[in-house]
C-alpha cells in the first residue's frame, strides 16, 4: 500500500494505524500478526469510510454500481476515470462504450441517473475538490490536471457545482 502525505483520507486513525503496520512490520514481536490483522482492518475502514464520504448520496452508489455491472458502460467510465482531462466528447466515450451516441447516451442516463457529460463534469468538480484539500497545486494547475480549458472555465464550474469559488473552498477545507 502506497498512501503519500497529504493524500485524502489521510485522516488521524489511518495515520496512526498505518505507523503501527510499519512498526509491527519492522519488529515483528509477539502477537504481531494479530496486531497487524487489526490495523489492517482499521485502514480497510477508514478507506472504506472515505470512499462513501465521497459520495453525494447513497443513490449515486447503486447506479455507479449498476453501471460498473454493464460492459459497456464501463469501459466508459474506465476511461473517464482513466484520464479525466482529455477532451471528452459524447461521440469519443459511445465509441470507448461501443455503442452508437444516442444508445450510449440512453444507456448512461438511465443507469446512472445523469448525462454522460454532466457525469463527467462533476467527476471533474470532485477530483478538483481533493486537489484543493489535499495538494499544493495552483487553481490554474488543477484547471488544467481535470480538463478544463481555462481557469475560468473550471472557476465558474466548480462554483455552480459547489456553491463556492475554487479558492474559497480551497480555503473552507
Amino acid at each position: 500500500m502506497i498512501v503519500r502525505d497529504g493524500a485524502a483520507g489521510t485522516d488521524p486513525w489511518t495515520t496512526a494505524a498505518l505507523r503501527l503496520i510499519a512498526l509491527e512490520a519492522d519488529r515483528m514481536g509477539d502477537g504481531a500478526g494479530a496486531i497487524l490483522t487489526r490495523a489492517v482492518e482499521i485502514v480497510f475502514v477508514q478507506a472504506i469510510r472515505a470512499a462513501i464520504a465521497d459520495l453525494r448520496d447513497m443513490s449515486n452508489v447503486s447506479s455507479f454500481l449498476a453501471a460498473l455491472a454493464d460492459r459497456h458502460l464501463t469501459r466508459a467510465l474506465t476511461a473517464i476515470h482513466a484520464t479525466p482531462a482529455a477532451p471528452w466528447t459524447l461521440t469519443q466515450l459511445a465509441r470507448e462504450a461501443g455503442l452508437s451516441r444516442t444508445a450510449f447516451a440512453e444507456r448512461f442516463a438511465k443507469t446512472v441517473g445523469q448525462p454522460p457529460m454532466a457525469y463527467l463534469a462533476g467527476w471533474r468538480v470532485t477530483l478538483a475538490g481533493h486537489l484543493l484539500r489535499d495538494g499544493n497545486l495552483s487553481t490554474d494547475e488543477i484547471a488544467e490536471r481535470v480538463g478544463y480549458a481555462s481557469p475560468a472555465a473550471f472557476a465558474r464550474r466548480f462554483k455552480a457545482a459547489t456553491g463556492i469559488g475554487p479558492g474559497a473552498y480551497r480555503r473552507a477545507n
